[in-house]
């Protein structure tokens, strides 16, 4: 199996938690909670052998994205459940919005060039966000 293929359990994993959390009529903040809380652990349990590996500052920094992916998790589950039976919309939202954000920062930061099939893919996202968000 190639890597490419583990996207599709991961993006299942990603989008089931929080519609099971709203089917099950738990609080968006407690589900957040608990389901990051539970991450944490399993993601330092996995990782444990890479984490001593890293400078301090680089360290540092990872810290300040997790507190800022904090955000996003603690807010994600509480829209979703705030957008009622629209919020698996807010889910493919964020996918798209996720694939936008890691193709555009994946120039500056990586050295990625675009193909054409990738502005391509960029602009039919687009089209994707503007029907989903639409009323």
């Amino acid at each position: 199996m190639t890597k490419f293929w583990w996207a599709i359990p991961i993006a299942f994993v990603f989008s089931i938690w929080p519609m099971t959390g709203m089917w099950l009529g738990v609080s968006g903040g407690m589900l957040g909670a608990v389901v990051m809380a539970v991450t944490g652990i399993v993601t330092l349990i996995m990782a444990r052998g890479e984490l001593i590996r890293l400078p301090p500052i680089v360290f540092a920094l990872i810290v300040v994205l997790g507190v800022l992916n904090g955000w996003g998790c603690y807010k994600y589950p509480k829209l979703i459940q705030e957008m009622g039976s629209r919020g698996g919309i807010l889910i493919a939202l964020v996918a798209i919005g996720i694939l936008f954000f890691s193709a555009g920062l994946s120039v500056p930061m990586l050295g990625y060039s675009p193909t054409r099939r990738d502005l391509l893919g960029f602009t039919f996202g687009v089209v994707a966000i503007w029907l989903l968000a639409a009323k």
